[in-house]
C-alpha cells in the first residue's frame, strides 16, 4: 500500500524544477506533501506548487564559495533538529532529495528512532578524489561522501539514475532490492512550446554550472579556437556558481581577449532556458564527469547538436548517435567538432529530437516510479 503522507528533506541544493514536477504528480495521486527547506527559497516554491505545508529552516546564508557551503549545509542539517517533531508529525515516507551527507544525517537518525517511517533517498553521484579543483576542498568532500554511503545504508529505498550508479552500490554491498533505477526527465511540454526563431540568438550554447569540474575553462580555451576559424562565434554560458570561480572565469576570458565573443547570462530557468536551447547553433558540453547529465539531455531533446566529452554515463543513453564525443579533456578535438559542425550549416538533431517523446524521459513516468516505492520495504 502506498503511504499518503510525505516530508520531503531539502536543504536547498537540489533540482527545484524536477522535485515540484514530481510533487505536482504525487498531488494528484492524492499524496500529501510536507518539505523542510530554508525559509528564503518558499517564496519560490509557493509560485509553482500549492497545498504543500513547509518546515522552514531559518538563518540560512548564501554561500559564497564551496568552503563556505559546506559548513553552511551543516548548519542547516544542525538546525533542523530543533524540528523533529514537526518533521515527523504524521510522515509516512521521508525523501532526501539528494545523498550528499548533509541531506542524509537527520533522516538517519530519525530513522534509528522513527522505524516504521519509510526513508527513501535520491543518488545521482560518484564522488572522485582525482577531479579538478581545490585539493582540500576535493579530500573533504570524498571524505564526507564515504560517510554518506555508510549512512545511507539505513534507507529503506534509494533511487538511482543511471545503472551505473546502481552498479556502483550494488559492488559496494548494498542490497539489490533496496536500489530502485528511476533514470532522469526533461520538461517535454516547455521544449515543445520553445519554439526557434528565424535567426539564431547564438552559436554556442552551455548551461550548467560555473565550476571547474563542468568544464568551463576548458569552454574558454575551445572558444579561443573555434573563433580563429569564425572571429564573430558567440558562446553564451549560462549557470550559477561560487563566486571565486566566477571571478576566476571572468579574469580568464578577460586575460584570452574574448570579452566580446563570450557572454555570462547567470543562472536561467524555466521557459528562457528552454528558448534558450532552441535558438543556438550548437550545444558544448565538456562536463568532465556525470552519473547522467540532465542539461545535456535537455538540449539533445530540443533538436540541437551536441558535443560533450566520453564519458561512460552517456554510453547507455545515447544510442542512436545523438550526441556527439570526444575523448576526455581533448580541447582541440572538442574545438575541431564545432567548426566542423559549424561548416556543414546543419543543426538540427533529428535523433535527439526523437528522444522527446520516449516515455521514459518524463515526468510522469519518474515520479510514479518513484512513488510505486513510497511503503515499507
Amino acid at each position: 500500500m502506498i503511504k499518503k503522507n510525505i516530508c520531503i528533506y531539502n536543504l536547498g541544493v537540489g533540482n527545484t524544477e524536477l522535485l515540484v514536477q514530481k510533487m505536482l504528480y504525487w498531488q494528484k495521486k492524492e499524496i500529501n506533501i510536507k518539505m523542510v527547506c530554508p525559509e528564503d527559497i518558499i517564496p519560490q516554491f509557493k509560485k509553482l506548487i500549492k497545498d504543500i505545508s513547509y518546515v522552514k529552516i531559518p538563518h540560512c546564508k548564501i554561500a559564497k564559495n564551496k568552503f563556505v557551503l559546506v559548513f553552511e549545509l551543516l548548519k542547516r542539517s544542525f538546525t533542523t533538529c530543533f524540528f523533529i517533531p514537526q518533521i515527523t508529525k504524521d510522515t509516512d515516507v521521508l525523501y532526501s532529495i539528494s545523498s550528499v551527507l548533509d541531506v542524509l544525517l537527520l533522516p538517519f537518525f530519525i530513522k534509528i528512532f522513527k522505524s516504521q517511517i519509510t526513508w527513501t533517498a535520491l543518488f545521482e553521484n560518484k564522488v572522485y578524489l582525482c577531479r579538478p579543483g581545490n585539493f582540500f576542498i576535493r579530500l573533504l568532500a570524498f571524505w564526507f561522501y564515504q560517510i554518506s554511503l555508510l549512512l545511507l545504508r539505513k534507507a529503506d529505498k534509494i533511487f538511482v539514475i543511471s545503472p551505473e550508479l546502481k552498479s556502483f552500490l550494488i559492488n559496494r554491498g548494498f542490497k539489490k532490492e533496496k536500489i530502485i533505477l528511476t533514470g532522469n526527465a526533461v520538461d517535454r511540454g516547455k521544449i515543445k512550446k520553445a519554439i526557434a526563431l528565424k535567426k539564431h540568438w547564438c552559436d554556442g550554447l552551455f548551461l550548467g554550472r560555473i565550476d571547474e569540474a563542468k568544464g568551463v575553462f576548458d569552454l574558454v580555451k575551445i572558444c579561443q579556437l573555434v573563433v580563429k576559424k569564425y572571429p564573430d562565434f558567440i558562446l553564451w554560458i549560462t549557470g550559477s556558481g561560487d563566486q571565486n570561480t566566477k571571478n576566476k572565469l571572468v579574469k580568464k576570458i578577460k586575460e584570452l581577449k574574448l570579452g566580446k565573443n563570450i557572454k555570462l547570462l547567470g543562472y536561467v530557468s524555466g521557459f528562457k532556458k528552454f528558448r534558450l536551447l532552441a535558438n543556438c547553433r550548437v550545444f558544448l558540453f565538456p562536463s568532465k564527469s556525470e552519473s547522467f547529465g540532465v542539461a545535456l539531455l535537455e538540449a539533445i531533446c530540443s533538436g540541437k547538436i551536441a558535443i560533450a566529452y566520453d564519458l561512460p554515463a552517456y554510453k547507455t543513453i545515447y544510442l542512436n548517435n545523438e550526441l556527439i564525443t570526444v575523448p576526455l579533456n581533448d580541447i582541440n578535438a572538442f574545438a575541431k567538432k564545432v567548426i566542423n559542425v559549424l561548416n556543414q550549416k546543419r543543426f538540427k538533431n533529428i535523433n535527439g529530437l526523437k528522444l522527446l517523446n520516449s516515455p521514459q524521459y518524463q515526468y510522469d513516468h519518474l515520479a510514479q516510479l518513484e512513488m510505486d516505492n513510497f511503503k515499507k520495504r
